[in-house]
């Protein structure tokens, strides 16, 4: 076979391995029809360009992969002319080419890929030689770019859902502590003996769950025309009262949240020149019943605007309900103990309260050394009355004597209603000589009194009281109380009217009271 017969890239194999047609007859087409198969069989596609930039072979894995013929690239064309070819076709733009160019002067190897019109992606590896001249490899990557590809979503899921778990993680954690938060201020709350106890529970939990926040839980009064302000924390300066009409959610029957939605219109009870940019407002409702308030400002350099979210708003309200129940079991404590304790008719103490108080007053006194007064009044003729103007005066007459000496003694003098007229204050640190000048002038403030049930004027109504003390006269609860009732009785016998000490020891009040006044609640 002649010279010119052998294809293109057999000759350019020639050139390669410095084959003529002298030699090659020597050699054996054979050898070389393996070498070119060789070559051709290769995954990758090769080009060499010699050091003058003239193409000196180009295997048939070249055309395969690059979807072209040899009227792209054959052997003895320019790389001038090819890349001319290439930004002719639309294939590369003249600044690429121009790029091409320099890094291939600087005789570095590099890498490129680019994209067939098969969509094919090809790796292209250019290293210089060792004699001049460059040799370009062309690899299929498009599967190793899918794997890459698929590998990487994958990885994307993976991370995702590495996410998600974390999220939901940290929220499943979130909620144990709220959970915890909440059954610890329940616990709190459950406890409270007082609605004063109640409030300084919520005040340092608010603080502790919602940090950076301040507010404040208004009450609503027994005349239910206003809230008043119970407990703050934060920056919150304390609201002594506002009017139901100030706030949207006691209006509107609901929470309110300041700070989302369309409609911006601050409650009037957030002072205007520094309205939070979120607040709540929760009404508070126990057993079906708005009992009053509970506002939660949230400060932006302790709260992020993702951080109040539904979930820190559902917490919140569950907090508020939490706080309804504890002030809806301390007020129907407080009712069940002031009925216990309290004389239904007079609003004084009961005989059993004040027994209980007694005995523990005399007690730490015998521990401390200190003193105690007890007196024991009873209204003079209150038969006569009972029998003139009917129980519903004696019973009148019973309310004034019990409102006369809620006003006379101070909060921590115990006063009772023993049962029917008979009464008992309980003094505590007063011997007898200073029990006996508190009597004198509460029983001439009686006798000073004018009494009128229905527009009828009363007969004058008088007192008489018996004085004991400890441990002066006593120092038992019940030695104090019989001497107390002995020193009464010895009073009425002696002319009513007057303050009796054991012994009958007695003073009968002045009688020159120079100004008189007027009750009248019938």
């Amino acid at each position: 076979m002649s010279d010119q017969a052998l294809p293109n890239r057999t000759r350019a194999y020639d050139l390669y391995t410095n084959t003529t047609p002298a030699n090659r007859d020597t050699n054996g087409s054979a050898e070389q029809r393996i070498r070119s198969e060789v070559l051709d069989s290769m995954e990758q596609g090769v080009i060499v360009w010699s050091d003058s930039g003239v193409c000196e072979l180009v295997n048939a894995r070249y055309y395969r992969l690059m979807n072209q013929g040899e009227d792209y690239l054959h052997v003895g064309m320019s790389r001038t002319a090819y890349f001319q070819g290439m930004v002719e076709r639309g294939d590369a733009t003249t600044e690429m080419i121009e790029q091409l160019e320099t890094r291939l002067l600087s005789r570095e190897p590099f890498r490129i890929e680019r994209e067939v019109g098969s969509g094919a992606m090809i790796a292209v590896y250019i290293r210089p030689m060792q004699s001049g001249g460059h040799v370009v490899t062309y690899t299929d990557i498009t599967d190793s770019k899918k794997s890459q590809k698929a590998l990487h979503k994958a990885m994307e899921r993976a991370e995702n859902a590495e996410l998600s778990a974390r999220q939901a993680l940290a929220l499943e954690q979130e909620r144990k502590e709220e959970t915890h938060s909440l059954s610890e201020l329940s616990d709190w709350l459950q406890c409270c003996k007082s609605i004063d106890e109640l409030y300084e529970i919520v005040r340092q939990a608010m603080a502790v769950m919602f940090v950076g926040s301040s507010g404040q839980l208004f009450i609503y009064s027994n005349s239910r025309d206003m809230l008043d302000g119970a407990v703050t924390w934060g920056d919150t300066e304390l609201i002594r009262n506002i009017q139901p009409q100030d706030c949207w959610s006691l209006r509107r029957g609901r929470r309110f949240e300041y700070g989302v939605g369309v409609v911006q219109f601050p409650c009037n009870h957030v002072q205007s020149e520094s309205i939070p940019e979120r607040y709540l407002c929760l009404p508070i409702i126990a057993q079906g019943d708005t009992v009053g308030l509970l506002h939660i400002a949230f400060e932006t350099a302790a709260f992020e605007a993702s951080a109040i979210d539904e979930n820190l708003v559902l917490f919140a309200q569950r907090c508020s309900e939490q706080i309804s129940m504890a002030i809806a079991n301390v007020k129907l404590r407080d009712e069940l103990h002031e009925q216990s304790t309290r004389d239904p008719l007079t609003g004084l103490y009961n005989r059993r309260y004040f027994l209980e108080r007694s005995r523990s007053a005399i007690s730490m006194a015998g521990r401390e050394g200190g003193t105690i007064a007890l007196i024991s009044f009873d209204a003079d003729n209150f038969k006569s009355y009972n029998d003139s103007y009917g129980h519903d005066a004696g019973d009148y007459l019973l309310c004034a004597l019990g409102e006369l000496t809620r006003r006379y003694f101070n909060d921590d003098e115990v006063c009772c209603r023993i049962g029917g007229e008979e009464f008992s204050i309980l003094i505590p640190d007063c011997d007898a000589a200073g029990a006996r000048q508190r009597a004198i002038e509460f029983i001439q403030s009686i006798e000073a009194q004018e009494f009128r049930y229905r527009d009828q004027l009363l007969p004058k109504v008088t007192v008489s009281a018996g004085i004991a003390s400890c441990p002066e006269h006593a120092t038992t609860l019940q030695d104090l109380s019989r001497l107390a009732d002995i020193a009464m009785y010895d009073a009425k016998e002696l002319g009513k009217n007057r303050v009796c000490l054991p012994g009958k020891q007695s003073t009968a009040p002045t009688t020159s009271i120079p100004v008189h006044q007027q009750s009248d609640l019938g």
